[in-house]
């Protein structure tokens, strides 16, 4: 899991009006990043495990919002990323909000506890349809002016978009990964031909998930670029055993649309899901 903390000498909170606060929440951890659209730059950058990620959503958030401090101030804009397996992507020409919830329903059981919600995907014709716990969104409307949430589909989506967009030709495997759950997707010629997420519980689990996704898609180059993000580094196994199947790894290292402080030397693929739902 995740654990790290940056914050860069420009950062006053004082500036809190100038700046945009976005929120990363998974089972097992949070993240917060918060940008200066002054400064045009991230300058304050955390992210830490949950002390029980077991506790219900409502008291995880609930200790959230009472221990950090950061997230009491008052922002330009607000945006809630939120982790989960209950997303649906369509072209957008059949999306309406009158339908969404019956598009939704075609791929994912929808409970009475759970309003739909989407988002449009920049820089593509895609809608993203996802559920919300219904007691998640009272709750952040009692601690949070001015936000919008967003379904971790529509940051990853957008990202893998932006960057292919530099090596259009080419097609280019793109993997964020979560503690539990981790997404991928297939982009060639600045277009989406494959996007989908799994639960795992196993370094087994998430190798089965990527070649049984490889030989769905009819792709058995070996050396297909992987562009990783998320909670993975050179140093886990993950990576290690993803390393013996495919030659092509890198890290996500592109960021088109944002700018950082000279003195942030922390790895950005970490917190690429919340670079692309802020600026």
């Amino acid at each position: 899991m995740r654990k790290f903390e940056y914050s860069s000498k420009d950062f006053k909170k004082t500036d809190s009006a100038k700046c945009k606060l976005a929120i990363q929440y998974s089972r097992s951890e949070y993240g917060f990043t918060i940008y200066h659209t002054s400064l045009k730059k991230f300058v304050h950058i955390r992210f830490k495990p949950f002390e029980n990620e077991w506790n219900t959503e409502e008291k995880k958030l609930t200790q959230l919002f009472n221990n950090e401090e950061l997230l009491k101030l008052n922002y330009a804009s607000v945006a809630f990323l939120y982790y989960s397996p209950k997303a649906t992507l369509v072209p957008e020409e059949l999306y309406t909000e009158q339908t969404q919830n019956q598009l939704f329903a075609y791929n994912h059981f929808l409970s009475e506890t759970e309003l739909v919600l989407s988002n449009k995907i920049e820089h593509s014709s895609i809608v993203n349809i996802f559920s919300f716990p219904k007691n998640l969104k009272t709750f952040l409307d009692t601690k949070i002016k001015n936000y919008k949430i967003f379904h971790q589909y529509t940051s990853f989506v957008e990202s893998a978009l932006l960057s292919n967009a530099q090596n259009a030709k080419n097609k280019e495997v793109y993997i964020n990964v979560d503690n539990h759950l981790f997404n991928i997707c297939v982009v060639q010629n600045k277009e989406l031909h494959f996007n989908n997420s799994f639960e795992y519980q196993s370094i087994d689990d998430f190798i089965y998930y990527i070649h049984l996704t490889l030989k769905n898609l009819n792709i058995a180059d070996a050396n297909i670029p992987f562009i990783l993000s998320g909670n993975i580094s050179s140093k886990v196994g993950t990576y290690k055993i993803l390393s013996r199947y495919f030659k092509n790894l890198k890290f996500k290292d592109s960021f088109p649309k944002a700018a950082f402080s000279k003195d942030l030397t922390l790895d950005k693929h970490y917190f690429d899901n919340l670079i692309y739902i802020t600026v």
